[in-house]
């Protein structure tokens, strides 16, 4: 049941720019240390589960999940003291997770490095307008990864933009 919301969010291309399979998405990202273990702000979070989070339920898939006796994919409420309480579990503790809704509209990747939650645009252009805007989302990223210096990162600062418009992207016909 579960491997079908899976599937049906992440690209399957191993090292993808956009690692979802709907290009026309809008995501952002977050530097994964700056956050313990739940690998993204409250503030983002809960304004994610208001947009997206209505009667589904969060699904998280660890890859290290099997080796501590976890099932492979665990549903929580998608809300932020139970998401925070399961990710602080020492046997919930993976290097790289995967997150989605039964309903498939949004998917979050989050790995040694860097943490992006991406959703159907509708939903994200909600989600962004209640926390300021797209602009203070890409300045946030640039602040938090770059350290506000997006000229000595042009290809980092690229690569935000990306994943806030989708008609930045490669190949995209979402638009120019």
């Amino acid at each position: 049941m579960f491997d079908q919301a899976f599937a049906s969010v992440f690209s399957e291309r191993a090292h993808s720019d956009f690692p979802f399979r709907d290009r026309s998405w809008i995501a952002v990202a977050f530097e994964r240390n700056a956050y313990d273990r739940t690998r993204m702000p409250e503030w983002f979070f809960r304004a994610a589960s208001k947009r997206f989070g209505d009667r589904v339920a969060l699904l998280v898939a660890g890859d290290g999940f099997a080796d501590a006796g976890l099932a492979e994919v665990c549903a929580l409420p998608f809300a932020w003291e139970d998401y925070r309480e399961f990710m602080a579990r020492p046997r919930a503790y993976s290097l790289a997770y995967r997150m989605t809704g039964a309903d498939a509209a949004f998917g979050c990747v989050a790995d040694a490095d860097m943490t992006v939650f991406a959703g159907e645009a509708a939903r994200m252009e909600a989600l962004l307008a209640d926390v300021g805007g797209a602009g203070r989302l890409l300045e946030h990223m640039r602040q938090e990864f770059l350290l506000g210096d997006t000229g000595g990162y042009p290809e980092m600062d690229l690569f935000f933009q990306r994943l806030l418009f989708p008609s930045k992207r490669e190949g995209s016909d979402a638009g120019a």
